[in-house]
């Protein structure tokens, strides 16, 4: 019988954490001859593990962390025979990262995806701490003053969990409890204590330990591949919950408060020039843009005083935005982000882009509804494309509305083809989904080799 063997990732939280799962009757006496790397077994399953703490910056450590697994088990990345990962809900930043990762490998290497539920993932854990744990709510701090929850009730016969109440996103008062005694997995008692609406002992036991880690994700994951629960590469999606992304006066006087931490931490360069800032490296080691000046425009690198401009424009250019505190996790991940103003400081436009193993992830792209059909897309398109051309990447990988035609036209006419279709992708109004095509610009070798 073949193994199977089967890589997990979750960067939903400020962990980045990685499992290599081996699922194979004849290697029950290999599991101790791989170090001291932190290591589950259970018959004929063993799983290596590596959970750090990196903060913003899991994007950095997360492919070195599977090279490091692999090599532990005596193993190469071809062996793999699928890729599971944290789906979310959880951190914006930290979904799309393990996300396309997911998508880079299991596409390189020709192999599905099994997304896993992050809730999900922290009932799973809390069976795995208390096996009798058979009826689990789990609930996560989602910021905003509120928690991300889902109910999930163990079948014995079938061997898998059922869903009572899919993932919500309420008050923390709002949670609805299970009519039997269950476990509460996942940090929202120690974020919100009296706010939640627990039943005293024995009616409820809480885990404070279960919380999303890839030892579950391959737990799960690997149920969820034997029983066909894949996707293809270029249909694996985060799963944000979040449809609410304004913020109310409170909300952004927090965000302030959190900018001025952001500080503490290196993320952000509040107060700076942002203007024709030169090539080199940026405060988080990001590289930064080359300050081009055109005959009424320039581009620069994005930082942190930029973002109140640039989130002011999201909102006025999307039904649906990113929020303040989207960006500012996008800087603090040493993520590319580029901004293009009139040559009088007005801002015309911006993108972020996010390396992904060997490709370029274009995550946002957007012009100011006053500055659009006078080529300011156009510029920012072009900015993105060098940039990856620079950093030695394969081509570049978007995802756009099929309701947007003129973005649909411009990366058509610069030579990107539709590769794919994400269902259910985009929140739409009246609580519906909308699709996303997924598409591509692939790089000649020549032009990578070639780039400066």
């Amino acid at each position: 019988m073949t193994p199977t063997v089967l890589l997990a990732l979750d960067t939903s939280t400020e962990f980045c954490s990685v499992a290599l799962l081996i699922a194979d009757p004849a290697a029950t006496a290999a599991a101790a001859t791989h170090g001291s790397t932190p290591h589950y077994s259970a018959g004929a399953v063993h799983v290596w593990f590596s959970h750090e703490l990196t903060g913003s910056v899991s994007s950095t450590r997360l492919l070195p962390a599977i090279r490091e697994l692999f090599d532990t088990a005596s193993l190469k990345l071809p062996d793999c025979s699928a890729v599971a990962f944290g789906a979310g809900p959880g951190s914006f930043t930290g979904l799309r990262t393990a996300t396309g990762v997911a998508q880079g490998l299991a596409f390189g290497l020709g192999v599905p995806v099994v997304p896993v539920g992050t809730l999900l993932v922290c009932a799973e854990f809390a069976r795995l701490h208390e096996p009798s744990a058979t009826r689990v709510l789990a609930a996560l701090d989602a910021r905003m003053n509120e928690v991300y929850w889902a109910d999930f009730r163990w079948d014995r016969a079938a061997g898998e969990w059922g869903t009572v109440q899919a993932a919500s996103l309420d008050l923390p008062e709002a949670i609805v409890l299970p009519d039997e005694p269950f476990t509460l997995a996942g940090n929202a008692a120690a974020a919100f204590g009296e706010r939640l609406p627990v039943p005293a002992a024995p009616a409820c036991r809480i885990d404070f330990d279960a919380l999303p880690h890839a030892l579950p994700v391959a737990l799960a994951g690997l149920r969820a591949l034997r029983a066909g629960r894949t996707v293809a590469p270029d249909q694996a999606a985060p799963e944000y919950v979040r449809n609410k992304v304004a913020q109310t006066t409170a909300e952004r006087m927090d965000a302030r408060a959190a900018k001025a931490a952001a500080a503490n931490c290196g993320c952000g360069r509040s107060g700076q020039s942002h203007r024709l800032r030169r090539a080199g490296r940026s405060h988080n080691g990001a590289p930064t843009v080359n300050g081009v000046l055109m005959a009424d425009r320039y581009l620069s690198s994005m930082t942190e005083s930029d973002l109140d401009e640039v989130a002011a424009i999201e909102k006025l250019a999307y039904e649906f935005p990113w929020t303040l505190g989207n960006f500012q996790d996008s800087l603090c991940n040493g993520y590319f982000g580029v901004c293009l103003r009139h040559v009088t400081g007005t801002l015309l436009g911006y993108c972020v882009l996010m390396p992904v193993v060997d490709e370029m992830h274009l995550l946002n792209l957007c012009v100011a509804p006053q500055a659009q059909h006078a080529g300011a897309g156009l510029t920012l398109l072009r900015e993105a494309v060098r940039i990856s051309r620079h950093q030695k990447l394969d081509g570049v990988l978007l995802e756009v509305r099929p309701s947007n035609p003129r973005a649909i036209q411009l990366y058509e006419r610069f030579g990107f083809a539709t590769i794919g279709r994400r269902k259910n992708y985009y929140p739409a109004r009246h609580r519906s989904r909308e699709d996303a095509l997924v598409m591509r610009l692939t790089f000649s070798k020549e032009a990578v080799d070639g780039a400066a």
